[in-house]
């Protein structure tokens, strides 16, 4: 019985090992980071998406929030050049989605100030934001708040 009982005992201590050197969970980065962004905290946001980042590299939608999170609230040309290649070249990450071109349209637009020269939206830009859904719209306008841009103005008539 004294064996039994003993196995039984080393059973319970193993199991137990088990439990007290487990890895902690990992965060979900995404998660908080969007959640961060959300909440308009850039500076967690972007903290949370690079991690995220790091362990999704090919994740595109991921290098959009990035991009979007390091614009930290201001719009474009309130950045040097340096902190724009770098949004730039998330965006250029996040290959063809139709939000990320859009971004970096108004990224492009806003930070030359072209919207002083040209009001005109031309077709090209029409379909551009056609294709971006309403959800991603509101997003573009609320953390980029660059009104007089017509590529924002155009964003902000579809998130309507």
């Amino acid at each position: 019985m004294t064996d039994y009982h003993n196995r039984d005992l080393y059973a319970e201590q193993i199991i137990q090992a088990d439990v007290y050197n487990a890895a902690p969970p990992r965060p979900d980065h995404r998660a908080h980071g969007l959640r961060a962004l959300e909440d308009g905290d850039y500076d967690t946001a972007v903290r949370h998406l690079e991690a995220a980042v790091v362990d999704h590299p090919d994740d595109q939608v991921l290098h959009y929030y990035r991009a979007l999170a390091l614009l930290g609230g201001y719009r474009p040309n309130q950045h040097s050049a340096d902190a724009l290649r770098k949004v730039l070249a998330r965006l250029e990450r996040a290959g063809n989605l139709p939000e990320a071109r859009a971004l970096r349209t108004l990224v492009n637009e806003d930070y030359g100030l072209s919207w002083h020269k040209w009001d005109v939206v031309t077709p090209e830009l029409r379909a551009l934001i056609g294709e971006v859904t309403v959800a991603r719209c509101r997003e573009i306008t609320r953390h980029v708040p660059a009104r007089e841009a017509r590529t924002w103005r155009e964003l902000n008539r579809r998130a309507r």
